[in-house]
């Protein structure tokens, strides 16, 4: 069933943090439905998880398939060029985590 109204969800423990809404209206009328209840959002870290985990290390996510990884901010230097993101989330496809043995493969 379609909606006009869903939940955010943390990537990580997958609990809900929030209420999304649909706002785009054509023809005088909401347009575009939600056609799931719950949606990942790769940015909205719970604060639980945020003071877990991002704490002390960075999240890498894909956001098209929300596989993630979280890794020590020390590995998050050495292993990449680029400065400590200050949301302390990176963007990275799984395939890559996988290949870096980031992601361990399924049993």
């Amino acid at each position: 069933m379609k909606s006009h109204v869903a939940m955010s969800a943390c990537p990580i423990c997958r609990k809900e943090t929030g209420v999304l809404m649909s706002t785009k209206i054509m023809n005088g009328k909401l347009d575009e439905p939600f056609d799931q209840r719950v949606y990942i959002d790769p940015t909205a870290v719970c604060k639980e998880c945020e003071e877990t985990y991002l704490s002390v290390g960075i999240m890498l996510i894909d956001p098209d398939t929300v596989a993630l990884s979280v890794i020590k901010e020390e590995a998050f230097k050495r292993i990449f060029t680029i400065p400590v993101p200050s949301e302390r989330i990176a963007f990275m496809k799984e395939s890559d985590m996988r290949a870096m043995g980031l992601i361990k493969e399924e049993t």
